[in-house]
């Protein structure tokens, strides 16, 4: 059976906000059932923290065991995670291309799986405490390092933010002077992807907004339209990839 969870979203600090999208809490309201959690490729990555009980990623099959950090790479299709009754969820969610300033990790190796990460070093006794968001923002804060490389690939992703994920390849690397290997580089480095994959991922998220936020005025097509995918046809493809249902389920 499966329950409505408690979703418990904290904001981060001012001065991190630029670089972490929010931390979470998850946990079931019903003591006595499951949750189900489905989570949609949106370009970033997390830290996962068990506080309590196991949780189980149905679509990696993997177990999530308490007391361990997991790191969850840039996603390319839904993943479910089965909750249970007496578990408790902590997480970091990254803005796209952020996690490497604050760890080096080889995120190519980390796309779409769920990995033990052993590089973060928190006392295991204050992860449970009512200071938990406070704890990680001090260790997160005294990691960050902003790079000159980082602020040279800024403005690639914002560039391809700004078009919703249709711009060319080739259109970036002419812009930054770039050729189409360091590019690739660049994206393997702070994103793990490839800037091809990257886009069509931000092109479906703007499409998703779209989609769950449309009046009954607004047709799928027109949004597939809006969006730059060539007709409603190719939008529920994609959408399909990603989410695993139509766009009309959804």
């Amino acid at each position: 059976m499966s329950s409505t969870p408690h979703y418990n979203v904290i904001q981060p600090s001012s001065s991190l906000a630029p670089y972490i999208e929010k931390y979470y809490i998850i946990q079931p309201d019903n003591i006595s059932h499951l949750i189900t959690e489905q989570a949609f490729p949106d370009g970033g990555i997390y830290l996962t923290f068990s506080l309590d009980g196991e949780i189980y990623d149905h679509s990696r099959g993997e177990v999530i065991n308490p007391k361990t950090f997991y790191l969850v790479g840039t996603m390319t299709h839904s993943h479910d995670e089965l909750v249970s009754a007496d578990a408790k969820l902590f997480g970091i969610h990254f803005k796209p291309a952020c996690f490497s300033l604050f760890f080096d990790y080889p995120l190519h190796e980390a796309t779409d799986e769920m990995v033990k990460f052993q590089q973060i070093m928190l006392p295991e006794t204050k992860l449970s405490g009512s200071n938990l968001v406070g704890i990680v923002e001090k260790f997160l804060a005294s990691r960050l390092s902003v790079s000159t490389s980082y602020f040279n690939f800024k403005p690639i992703l914002r560039d391809i933010y700004r078009t919703h994920g249709n711009i060319e390849i080739g259109q970036l690397t002419s812009n930054y002077f770039l050729t189409e290997r360091k590019l690739e580089r660049l994206f393997k480095q702070y994103t793990g992807i490839a800037p091809q994959a990257f886009s069509k991922i931000v092109r479906f998220d703007y499409a998703l907004n779209k989609i769950i936020h449309r009046d009954s005025q607004t047709s799928l097509l027109s949004i597939a339209y809006d969006c730059g995918y060539y007709d409603h046809a190719h939008l529920t493809r994609e959408v399909k990839k990603y989410t695993g249902l139509t766009p009309s389920q959804l």
